[in-house]
């Protein structure tokens, strides 16, 4: 479990060279290890629009405003939207008149001002949307450094029904007891089992498209292996293998790298193929929570496993580990 491998620092006294110290900063701590995140958002994620059945008429607030799937609600009437049942309250509490929303589409910061309804339903005021504050769920760290930060996923949290990158508010890494893998099969991708704990281990610093990053409480595990970092170019189609918990054990599989992609922006640069009997056996292949799995080839960290092909589980994409350690600077 995440609990045990969390739960000593390795300590690293003594004194280095100059060597030392520039081969330390150019290498990682190998990570492999499952985890929980509890993830809650930075104000509201408009995630649907609905109409509200009124006593004499049928209409849709949000959408009559100019509100989006997918936006991303700031504040209502001047104050922080800070979670659903907030907004639900001013909306609410509005009597029906307009509720001024400070809102993001993308990278444009929009207000609108939303003229909630009266339900028949509940005779409450309603403005017409499904929003989402709050979401969980379980990954796997692909690194570590010496302070305790790390990066994990090779991807950030999206929205299941949007897409949408969710903004982070503040978010929290728990334990995990992984209790085995739903495998997958062409049009069904698995899943890793397992129960999260309340107890906090870490803290979640930033959300990209690029990875989950933060900093582990208790910093780095007892026995984590420091491995160097490989270079984009050094990267080769071939044997490689991925390190993932997907029984409760952290352990190394088998794949093959079949094709290379070298766009710093992207986060598939790698087309793999688990070749591993094990895992296949036991997941069918890539698994969603397995998103974060490193990615060794030659000794050195490369990259990190980020999606699994729906109609192959057996293949999936990597992330360069360069492009996870630029996002998170």
């Amino acid at each position: 479990m995440l609990c045990a491998l969390l739960a000593a620092v390795l300590s690293l006294g003594g004194t280095v060279s100059a060597t030392e110290a520039r081969q330390k900063e150019e290498s990682l701590y190998l990570g492999g290890m499952a985890f929980g995140v509890k993830y809650f958002t930075k104000g509201v994620l408009v995630v649907g629009l609905c109409r509200v059945e009124g006593y004499e008429v049928s209409v849709c607030p949000a959408k009559e405003a100019g509100v989006e799937k997918g936006d991303i609600l700031l504040k209502a009437n001047g104050s922080d939207i800070d979670s659903a049942q907030t907004l639900s309250r001013i909306i609410g509490e509005s009597e029906g008149n307009g509720v001024s929303l400070e809102l993001m589409r993308g990278d444009k910061s929009l207000q609108v001002t939303v003229y909630p309804a009266l339900s028949a339903e509940d005779n409450g005021y309603k403005g017409g949307m499904w929003v989402r504050d709050s979401t969980a769920g379980i990954g796997t760290v692909t690194y570590i450094k010496a302070d305790g930060s790390f990066g994990a996923l090779g991807h950030g949290i999206c929205d299941g029904d949007t897409g949408t990158l969710m903004p982070l508010g503040n978010g929290a890494v728990v334990d995990v007891d992984i209790k085995g893998a739903r495998k997958g099969a062409a049009g069904s991708p698995g899943e890793l089992k397992g129960e999260l704990d309340n107890v906090k281990r870490g803290t979640v610093t930033a959300n990209t498209e690029k990875g989950l990053f933060g900093t582990l409480t208790a910093g780095v595990p007892k026995g984590a292996e420091l491995m160097p970092i490989g270079d984009a170019h050094s990267v080769k189609k071939g044997q490689a293998q991925i390190c993932s918990t997907v029984d409760g054990e952290t352990r190394r599989y088998s794949i093959e790298i079949e094709e290379v992609s070298p766009k710093d922006g992207d986060t598939r640069n790698m087309l793999i193929r688990v070749t591993d009997k094990a895992l296949l056996e036991k997941t069918g292949g890539i698994v969603q929570g397995m998103s974060g799995s490193p990615i060794i080839q030659n000794g050195k960290i490369v990259g990190a496993v980020t999606h699994v092909l729906v109609g192959d589980p057996t293949r999936g994409y990597g992330i360069f580990i360069k492009n996870m350690l630029n996002a998170a600077r």
